[in-house]
């Protein structure tokens, strides 16, 4: 690879880690903006309903739009994502009625669906495999800064502006993304041309290998959305936390994630560089991850203090980033070309929990007055996650790729 386009890839992979920004930005403004809107006369399990609309948008455009990047490239695709994600921001405050809100969350959701199997379609035509999950972690850990920004930044113009100003900055943010996306990457030219190829869709929905690592993805997104909808009504309803003291707390396990994030995939990638099979290098990192923040997470009732469970929420989410590129990785070493489609497919279970995890939490907590039970039922879906990925891919050799490239 020439200087050039090297240059101009660091270029596209740094779009990519903005985008993830904005998009956890966005997601993180709702949750912020929960606890103002139960304020204002919400419940808990409306307000549960209104955070897990975003994600049945969502889940329903992963497939489509791991096709649309497959077909038409994935720049193209995620620039009319982020636009259309920028206006429906705008829009989220005409209304505190559940079933509006509720509506254009949901249409937000679809917007942003195509942005994984995007990025996933680039990286996997770009990159090389030596490379591969030290650039999905660098990509992945924007979501981490997005999320890390939106609390002390949106509890602090929340409080000043009001709960509507948030989607409003969100908007503003996004469009000038985009302004940049086609001033400064018209030139740049992704390696390889889409694939018109048939997808084999029958393998990527009936391997073994697969299954395991969309069933597990699910247990690892479980935790990961239910700290993003109720960390800020947590902290404030358990632990007294004011909003913009929540604000700048929050951020600490958000600044933790984002730090092992890339630890992660470089250290992935370093062990198979040093001989390591990958199976086992990618694998060996779910599994210390994912056990550590079960471990973690279980043990914040027993530790009622505030300083107690900022530490091991910070843990667990620190822990449980460690993991994540490993997912993401695993997409390009099993299917290759086809990696769009399988990170859509994968996208599309973790996604989904996504709508699982902030409504079943919220009737939780309203059911037992208690946030414990929630806490807990959160560390057993992690660990099912391991036990799920270790009796798939964990008891084969990965040959998948060989089979549908």
């Amino acid at each position: 690879m020439n200087l050039q386009n090297k240059t101009q890839h660091i270029s596209l992979f740094s779009y990519l880690f903005f985008a993830n920004f904005l998009y956890f930005f966005s997601r993180m403004a709702m949750s912020v903006a929960a606890p103002e809107l139960i304020r204002q006369g919400l419940t808990e399990a409306e307000m549960g309903v209104i955070l897990s609309a975003f994600f049945w948008g969502y889940v329903i455009m992963q497939i489509p739009g791991g096709i649309l990047a497959q077909r038409f490239g994935g720049k193209r695709v995620l620039y009319a994502s982020m636009l259309l994600s920028a206006l429906l921001s705008a829009f989220t405050p005409l209304s505190m009625k559940v079933w509006v809100m509720s509506t254009i969350r949901g249409l937000t959701g679809v917007a942003q669906g195509p942005y994984f199997p995007c990025a996933t379609n680039i990286v996997s035509r770009i990159s090389k495999p030596e490379h591969v999950a030290r650039i999905q972690g660098f990509i992945l850990s924007g979501a981490h800064i997005g999320i890390l920004t939106a609390l002390p930044i949106g509890a602090w113009v929340i409080g000043k502006y009001g709960w509507a100003s948030i989607f409003y900055l969100t908007a503003l943010l996004s469009l000038i993304w985009c302004v940049l996306l086609i001033v400064s990457t018209r030139t740049i030219s992704i390696t390889g041309s889409q694939s018109k190829t048939a997808i084999p869709w029958r393998t990527l929905l009936t391997d073994r290998s697969n299954l395991g690592l969309t069933i597990s993805y699910f247990s690892h997104n479980y935790a990961v959305y239910f700290f993003m909808a109720w960390l800020p009504t947590y902290l404030m309803q358990v632990h007294g936390f004011s909003l913009l003291s929540m604000g700048f707390v929050a951020i600490i396990p958000s600044f933790a994630a984002f730090i092992f994030v890339n630890v992660s995939g470089w250290l992935s990638d370093f062990l198979v560089k040093k001989g390591m099979p990958t199976t086992r290098s990618r694998l060996f990192l779910i599994y210390a991850g994912m056990g550590s923040a079960a471990l973690s997470i279980a043990l914040i009732p027993l530790f009622p203090s505030a300083f107690a469970a900022v530490l091991l929420i910070t843990i667990s989410q620190a822990m449980r980033s460690i993991s994540t590129p490993m997912y993401w990785a695993l997409t390009i070493d099993l299917a290759g070309s086809h990696a769009g489609i399988l990170a859509s497919i994968m996208n599309t279970s973790g996604n989904f929990a996504g709508v699982v995890a902030p409504m079943a939490s919220g009737f939780i907590v309203a059911y037992f007055a208690s946030w414990n039970m929630t806490i807990y039922v959160c560390s057993l879906v992690l660990f099912l996650g391991i036990v799920v990925i270790h009796q798939t891919i964990g008891r084969r050799r990965i040959s998948y790729q060989i089979a549908i490239d």
